[in-house]
């Protein structure tokens, strides 16, 4: 799981031009709609919502991106006291505009979808919005990560069948193939690379559901570690990874809520179990409390980012 722009513009583009063609920064996807939604009314400080919306009507000859400063911009950014006026909620239709459906009588038969226009063109901008900055300037890698949007395999019923046939030498059954097959890739495709960033909300003291899941896929014997005679071998040695959290409350290193911090202690645990040590965090924390303290809790977080990534 990405963090809600946390994983954002900045720190992508800092992770890309670190090292052209060998970083890759990634943006997190999340969210987006609201994270911009919100900019703009704050009066989109430095301007870059605005000069990235620009360009994408710029790009493709279109009025999506002046469409939705139109709807949210609000110049000098709404009063202190104001709320927010929210993204819109992205709820299917049926194409005659109803949100309930019948339960099928007899046969199933498809039910056509939809989504309003006004949020497919929200999600398109903002998307394009994001990616645009991260790449503006330079010709390094950028990668948008949509976690939360891609089927993850389940590691149940026939899935976990054919892990122990295998660790006990036999083979996956014909039904549990593909799936047993979706897990490798992702195990395969995560020891093939040399750096890794994770950036994580804490839900509960702990890493958003997702994110565990994806954990407990990959962490693969004969992929991520071996038994052996010794001891459990981690596969992934001399990798480096690094982590970035949001935290509601300060759970630094000897305050009162140090107790409570589950997402460092696991994330070492796991991961130093493939062999990966070489693992740094920087931690948004806290972001519950006043607003100015929030913003500079952000900013610090943001400085300790920026600094990790230039000396990859």
């Amino acid at each position: 799981g990405m963090g809600v722009h946390v994983s954002n513009w900045r720190l992508a583009k800092a992770v890309a031009t670190a090292r052209p063609g060998v970083t890759v920064g990634t943006i997190s996807g999340t969210a987006l709609d609201v994270v911009y939604v919100r900019l703009l009314q704050l009066g989109d400080p430095g301007g870059h919502a605005r000069r990235a919306l620009q360009a994408l009507d710029a790009k493709f000859d279109v009025s999506i991106g002046q469409s939705v400063t139109d709807r949210y911009f609000i110049p000098g950014g709404k009063a202190p006291d104001d709320r927010f006026r929210s993204a819109p909620m992205q709820i299917v239709r049926t194409h005659d505009g109803q949100r309930t459906f019948p339960l099928p009588n007899g046969d199933a038969q498809p039910v056509a979808l939809k989504l309003d226009d006004e949020i497919i063109e929200l999600l398109i901008a903002t998307g394009f919005a994001e990616a645009w900055l991260a790449k503006e300037g330079h010709g390094g890698k950028v990668f948008i990560n949509f976690l939360n949007k891609i089927e993850l395999p389940k590691v149940v019923g026939g899935a976990v069948d054919a892990k122990y046939a295998i660790m006990q030498g036999g083979a996956p059954s014909e039904d549990a193939r593909s799936t047993w097959e979706e897990i490798v890739a992702l195990a395969s495709d995560f020891v093939n690379h040399d750096m890794y960033l994770i950036s994580s909300p804490m839900w509960n003291f702990s890493i958003p559901y997702r994110l565990k899941q994806y954990i407990d896929i990959i962490m693969q014997a004969g992929i991520l570690f071996n038994f052996t005679e010794n001891g459990v071998e981690g596969l992934a040695k001399g990798k480096k990874m690094f982590c970035i959290t949001t935290r509601g409350s300060n759970y630094a290193k000897g305050s009162p809520m140090e107790q409570f911090d589950f997402i460092e202690p696991y994330l070492r645990s796991i991961f130093g179990f493939a062999g990966i040590y070489d693992i740094t965090f920087v931690n948004a924390q806290p972001l519950d409390y006043a607003p100015g303290i929030t913003q500079s809790s952000m900013q610090l977080a943001k400085h300790e980012a920026q600094q990790m990534a230039a000396a990859i």
